[in-house]
């Protein structure tokens, strides 16, 4: 049996008389029967165990990649932000597969999912920074690091970069916040009766289908412009980060987030045309079409870019030797998985779009007694060659140096 939408008859998707006015659209998610497709099993059941596979296969390998750079923490302050993108994996893919078996939980839950998306995008530009600045660099010398380079590339006056830069990383911090009051208004105008996910209302209420509509959009077009922003800032650094697979990180996280937007995008069209072309069926319930197909294919996708996280995301350049082994497995990396959930850096991401202007003068006058200007800090040869310890950093936080 599978899902459907109240008042269709057996998976057939046709209406049987009059339906009654719900007060919230999750009365029409009742379980109705389906034909069955492989085996006994019909596609709401099918679905079930082949996510709870592909969940449970995306955690275990990342949980080991994750291990791996606990084990060889060498470049802290970089790899607590490889370890962040990592994390995102595991949790999306459970959340997932929570409304793959609990569609009720689809509307509440998805919005929350895609904040997550925005989060993942903002770290990764914060590694980025991190990837070309010194892994002594305070948090707004990193923050500066893609404009400083900028500016060496181009041997201009980073101040003449400046405005550009600054519109760049709006866009891409912007995300964290409209998908955080996107995720918010969907679930008050749940709680209010005003909305029914992503087809609206199945009886074809219009109020309901645009409240839908207009916030699916609105989060659409934000995690777009930030995707945008983000690639075009990492092209423009194409040669600063190639002793980090720039690139390969840049699609290893990037693409994921592209095909789902292509793939909500692609179901958004083809679920308000009219006549849809994909309609109930006896095989396939409202649902299973919804939120089933959808679902299942994000967790199918996750599973090949899992694998590919290793190599692209791959511990190897961080391994110098026992001696760097900091962290420790589980009980001893502790304060790394603590680390890990901090969010006071985002959070200072997330306003330094206001304060660039403040935080280069501040690091211009620090170098004012030195014989370099801040954009000469990071030499040609630092930015081209990678440059690992021999060993435990002097300058690593307290919090990382574990037995």
């Amino acid at each position: 049996m599978g899902f459907l939408g109240g008042g269709n008859d057996g998976g057939s998707g046709s209406s049987s008389g009059s339906e009654p006015q719900a007060e919230s659209c999750l009365e029409y998610l009742v379980i109705v029967p389906t034909q069955p497709i492989a085996g006994s099993y019909d596609f709401f059941h099918f679905n079930m165990i082949l996510s709870g596979a592909s969940c449970a296969f995306v955690t275990v390998t990342i949980f080991i990649l994750m291990m791996l750079h606990i084990r060889h923490l060498s470049k802290p302050r970089e790899q607590i932000h490889i370890l962040r993108l990592c994390l995102f994996m595991p949790v999306y893919a459970v959340g997932t597969l929570i409304m793959v078996v609990e569609p009720n939980a689809y509307v509440y839950l998805k919005p929350w999912l895609k904040l997550l998306e925005g989060y993942a995008l903002a770290y990764f530009f914060l590694l980025v920074c991190q990837m070309i600045s010194p892994e002594d660099a305070s948090d707004s010398e990193a923050m500066l690091a893609p404009l400083l380079a900028l500016a060496r590339q181009k041997n201009m006056n980073p101040q003449a970069l400046m405005k550009s830069y600054r519109l760049r990383w709006f866009f891409i911090y912007q995300a964290p916040i409209v998908l955080f009051i996107v995720a918010i208004v969907t679930d008050v105008a749940q709680g209010l009766k005003g909305y029914c996910g992503q087809h609206g209302h199945p009886s074809g209420s219009s109020s309901k289908s645009k409240v839908d509509t207009i916030l699916s959009v609105v989060g659409i077009v934000s995690i777009m412009l930030a995707v945008y922003s983000a690639i075009k800032s990492t092209m423009m650094l194409k040669r600063e980060l190639k002793p980090h697979k720039g690139q390969l990180k840049l699609w290893a996280f990037k693409a994921l987030i592209l095909l789902q937007i292509i793939q909500e995008i692609l179901f958004l069209i083809l679920t308000h045309v009219d006549p849809s072309p994909l309609e109930p069926s006896a095989t396939l319930s409202y649902v299973d079409i919804e939120q089933g197909l959808p679902l299942l294919m994000i967790l199918l996708e996750m599973v090949i870019f899992a694998l590919f996280y290793h190599y692209a995301y791959s511990s190897s350049p961080y391994m110098i030797g026992k001696g760097s082994k900091m962290g420790g497995y589980w009980p001893g990396g502790w304060k790394v998985w603590l680390e890990i959930l901090k969010v006071n850096q985002l959070f200072h991401a997330l306003t330094f779009g206001f304060r660039i202007q403040a935080e280069y003068n501040r690091l211009e006058t620090s170098y004012q007694r030195g014989a370099r200007r801040p954009h000469q800090r990071y030499s040609e040869e630092s930015l081209v060659e990678p440059h690992w310890p021999a060993a435990v950093p002097h300058h690593a936080p307290p919090s990382y140096q574990m037995a």
